[in-house]
């Protein structure tokens, strides 16, 4: 169930939002608030078969809720609930200020928060003024025409770079201090084929104006350096994390543990007709057992029974080798009860109904079933020499509330 939770939990937002509901997400019950934002990323970037549960809803199939409202949902809705939205959830003129200044939206791969701001307290993380070196940047050196490679991707305060040889390889770029510009650098160009280039470097990435970047290399061993230069390339968009391509998975009814993927609707089972073929069937009055027989069920009841019946429309159940009888009674049972069946604080509970604390999602109904027991007979406990009101149940599994 804890696989099933953690597939199912992120369509829980659009769903609640569908049906009115004011949704505000937190870290509550997350074992690492680094695991916050990657949560949040989930829920925004699945898209969710809303319409397997709910025909008639608002969104779109395979919609997914679009970023402003998750932003609500981490700001304006949290804050309206403490009746705060006013002051802390409104940027403007007379208010405290109360904000952050980020890269990206909290959806985003690359989101990055570089200053909180509460009253009069500015708490800054990241350098607003670096420089934003992101792109793919041709480059040369003076005395070579050859075109190099250097794509810088991420977000601004850990950039990922590579750099690419003039047989197209691709070398990680390590950069030693994201936090420190100009940014110093390793690369490790030992497998290359160049014996004159191979080698490890380090070396500085800086930009020399807005539109020329400088990458400078010293070769650790043999001290050889070098320089290069260049442009970016006008088609460029930093790369961002590829979207989760998950679509929800089925709910269960009951939601748990051999649940149906659908409901079980009597209305609807009344409707179909089942013809069962073959089977022997167990008679109680008179005591008799008949043979090769068939059983016509229409509108929930038995409509006939006899040899060679044929209905059209009819479902099929092969019977043959099968035995027909009637479904086990259990005359004492304790089970589908919320909350225990002992009242320790009093002996006698005889104002109480167990009816009233039927659990219709209990597995051990699933058990009873699937070992031949039709109904129960549900029982206070033994602890209370004069219980309650005692209930009679027909075991049913994956049936909505009734």
């Amino acid at each position: 169930m804890e696989l099933k939770h953690w597939e199912l939990s992120p369509s829980l937002p659009p769903l609640l939002t569908d049906h009115g509901a004011t949704v505000s997400l937190s870290s509550y019950g997350i074992k690492s608030e680094k695991d916050f934002f990657s949560a949040i990323r989930r829920v925004a970037s699945t898209s969710y078969d809303i319409k397997k549960f709910y025909p008639d809803t608002l969104f779109k199939e395979n919609a997914r809720l679009p970023d402003t409202l998750i932003l609500k949902m981490l700001t304006y809705n949290p804050a309206k609930a403490i009746g705060m939205e006013e002051k802390l959830a409104k940027i403007k003129e007379g208010n405290f200020p109360f904000f952050i200044i980020t890269e990206g939206m909290p959806t985003d791969s690359n989101f990055v928060v570089y200053e909180m701001w509460i009253k009069n307290s500015r708490y800054t993380f990241h350098d607003l003024t670096l420089p934003d070196i992101r792109g793919n940047w041709k480059l040369h050196t003076s005395n070579d025409t050859v075109e190099y490679l250097l794509e810088i991707f991420g977000n601004l305060v850990n950039p990922v770079a590579k750099f690419y040889y003039r047989d197209k390889t691709s070398h990680t770029v390590k950069i030693t201090n994201p936090a420190l510009y100009p940014y110093t650098i390793t690369i490790d160009l030992r497998e290359i084929n160049d014996t004159n280039f191979k080698g490890i470097y380090t070396g500085i990435i800086e930009l020399t104006d807005d539109s020329i970047i400088s990458l400078k290399l010293e070769e650790v061993r043999s001290k050889k350096q070098y320089i290069f230069k260049g442009r970016k390339a006008e088609s460029y968009a930093y790369r961002a994390s590829p979207p989760q391509k998950d679509t929800t998975g089925n709910l269960w009814f009951p939601f748990s543990p051999y649940g149906r993927e659908k409901p079980l609707i009597i209305a609807e089972e009344q409707k179909r007709k089942y013809l069962l073929k073959n089977g022997t069937v167990w008679l109680f009055a008179p005591d008799t057992i008949l043979t090769s027989i068939d059983i016509l069920i229409e509108n929930g009841k038995i409509k006939k029974i006899g040899k060679d019946l044929s209905e059209p429309g009819a479902i099929i159940v092969n019977c043959t080798g099968k035995h027909i009888t009637p479904a086990i009674i259990d005359e004492h049972s304790h089970i589908a009860i919320y909350g225990g069946v002992n009242e320790s604080g009093d002996a006698i509970s005889s104002e109480v109904r167990i009816k009233d604390v039927i659990d219709p999602e209990d597995i051990n109904i699933f058990r009873e079933l699937s070992g031949g027991v039709g109904i129960s007979h549900l029982l206070h406990g033994s602890a209370n020499p004069i219980g309650g009101q005692t209930v009679v149940v027909k075991m049913l599994w994956g049936v909505l509330s009734q």
